[in-house]
């Protein structure tokens, strides 16, 4: 439809037989309970979706993967994004949520270009504004998932996880570039104790997620952290 620019691309699947085998040794090193391991089922069910263009700066496919597969293995119902740029996670997002009987927020202080290809999503909210304003707002919801993907500033990863402490039900937290030398990733390390955390808690995306970007320059370095109850 014309709300998505949407395309498949004939390279979208990789051989189906060839990632069950990657999986499958990898499993057989790491237990399939972690929190964040892949599991086939939801690999699966997000290839069946159609791949939208990605512009500059959005999420590879491989992020929107990662989380696609912790928002279904832990049956998240509602959560939050930080930066909408041209609406690519909101669509893989609120796919996941809608299986969840769940529900998308998503923040931008300007979401126009979000709000114009997500215009057929039905469980997504776009607010306009800042996500230090915005934010508190939620703290004492049921919002059980966030993904950090805004302003990559030391300051404003700094705030965010300072007003993300005191959200009341909140299960997971997903930060986006977290590579070592970024603001964000220096930001983790000095503020994660409001998290009651450790630098080393957080969980960064691993080479079993990218199988599906193995064409692409970059690695984006998603991570996320599932909070103690």
């Amino acid at each position: 439809m014309w709300c998505w620019l949407m395309k498949t691309p004939s390279t979208f699947i990789n051989p189906i037989k060839q990632f069950q085998d990657f999986l499958k040794k990898k499993t057989e090193i790491t237990p399939i309970e972690e929190p964040f391991i892949l599991e086939w089922k939801y690999v699966q069910e997000m290839t069946e979706l159609r791949r939208i263009w990605a512009p500059v700066g959005s999420t590879l496919f491989s992020d929107m993967l990662f989380i696609y597969n912790a928002i279904r293995k832990h049956n998240l119902k509602k959560g939050i994004e930080i930066g909408s740029w041209y609406g690519y996670g909101i669509y893989y997002m609120s796919h996941a949520l809608k299986r969840n009987d769940g529900e998308l927020i998503s923040i931008d202080i300007k979401p126009l270009k979000a709000r114009i290809r997500s215009i057929c999503i039905k469980n997504c909210e776009i607010i306009k504004g800042d996500s230090k304003r915005v934010l508190p707002q939620f703290a004492r919801t049921d919002v059980d998932f966030v993904f950090v993907d805004g302003d990559h500033s030391y300051d404003a990863v700094s705030k965010e996880i300072e007003i993300l402490s005191k959200f009341q039900n909140l299960k997971i937290i997903f930060f986006h570039d977290m590579y070592p030398t970024s603001p964000a990733y220096k930001a983790w390390v000095d503020h994660c104790h409001l998290l009651n955390a450790t630098e080393d808690e957080l969980f960064i995306m691993d080479d079993s997620y990218y199988f599906f970007d193995e064409n692409s320059p970059w690695k984006r370095y998603t991570g996320a952290l599932k909070l103690k109850k």
